[in-house]
């Protein structure tokens, strides 16, 4: 039997969790199955769906082999008509989402024995969670595959929890790569602060509106803006007077460098921390300048894998050191590497 990754990670039955990585080579695909095969051991049902395509044999973008997604037989998955072609055996159509996509709408099906399945998914929060609404009623886990080096697909809007993927490939020294990890616990543990923010209609009329929200203890108003940088201007000429200001998308280093003159003794607030992309250095900026972080929800870290395969070369890091070094960082998260243990 391979390692039961849902008892490892504390997966909870009829919940949803993203697989999400830092880099290329940082073994998704490899976790995702793992995932599948520990569910089939089990006796239980999951469905499987992707943010971007993924399953197949050479990655599309980077040209390089990567393995393919088995989905064991009566489980779920969501992907289009044009990617089922490609599959190795039999399925049934069980309902057309009407979620569009580059390749045609996206269609759940459920597989008739093991098959090698191709996904595609939606990229956007509101169809992500419809998807995974039509996926509730006929599975016990729900596993979403996220895209490369996009933290943002593990959203606590429609995900319980999250898998950290972290590759040594993209990195050049072992003390980047201890940085590294040590800057997203900073930003992770961001979420941990108590949050409160008095709205009459609660956190959900911030999300709703996709908007600009600046605030005082008492008072706040919307801004027609999404995008600080769309309009500089309105922002600059209205934040005197506030101490809070509500971001609804990425925050990001250009955002803090372009409009650094009102990151001075005021809170920051984000929807949750994977709309953080900040770095280190706009982080230290922030925080001399009196500017607090905080989150609306809070992602939920379930487990994290590491992998030291670099392509055509050898790895700076082997296995046993970044496990020692991600586990002396986040010292209560399971940490494994699945190719060697």
């Amino acid at each position: 039997m391979e390692k039961d990754l849902i008892d490892l990670f504390n997966i909870k039955k009829n919940g949803s969790y993203a697989i999400v990585g830092t880099a290329k080579n940082a073994g998704k695909t490899t976790v995702l199955n793992h995932l599948l095969q520990s569910t089939k051991e089990r006796g239980e049902i999951a469905g499987v769906t992707s943010i971007g395509w993924d399953g197949e044999n050479i990655d599309r973008v980077y040209k390089t082999s990567k393995p393919s997604v088995y989905l064991p037989s009566n489980f779920f998955a969501a992907t289009t008509k044009d990617l089922l072609t490609f599959s190795s055996s039999l399925f049934k159509i069980c309902e057309d989402t009407r979620i569009e996509t580059i390749l045609g709408n996206i269609y759940i099906i459920q597989s008739l024995s093991d098959i090698k399945i191709e996904l595609i998914g939606p990229r956007d929060l509101k169809s992500m969670k419809k998807l995974f609404k039509r996926f509730e009623k006929q599975v016990d886990y729900t596993f979403l595959d996220g895209a490369v080096d996009r933290i943002s697909s593990a959203s606590p809007f429609f995900t319980d929890g999250f898998i950290l993927c972290i590759a040594s490939s993209s990195f050049r020294s072992i003390v980047e790569f201890e940085n590294q990890v040590k800057l997203i616990k900073r930003k992770y543990d961001l979420g941990l602060k108590p949050f409160n923010l008095s709205l009459p209609l609660g956190h959900i009329d911030l999300l709703d509106k996709n908007r600009i929200v600046l605030g005082d203890k008492e008072n706040y108003y919307y801004l027609n803006i999404s995008n600080p940088l769309e309009d500089e201007n309105s922002l600059l000429s209205n934040i005197e007077g506030n101490n809070w200001i509500y971001f609804p998308g990425a925050l990001t280093d250009m955002i803090v460098e372009k409009l650094s003159s009102i990151f001075v003794d005021i809170s920051i607030i984000l929807d949750d921390f994977t709309k953080n992309f900040l770095t280190l250095r706009s982080l230290n900026f922030l925080e001399h300048r009196n500017c607090a972080i905080y989150y609306i929800a809070q992602s939920k870290l379930s487990g994290i894998t590491v992998s030291s395969f670099v392509p055509d070369k050898p790895s700076i890091l082997s296995s046993k050191l970044m496990i020692k070094i991600v586990k002396s960082i986040f010292e209560e998260i399971p940490v494994i590497d699945l190719f060697y243990e």
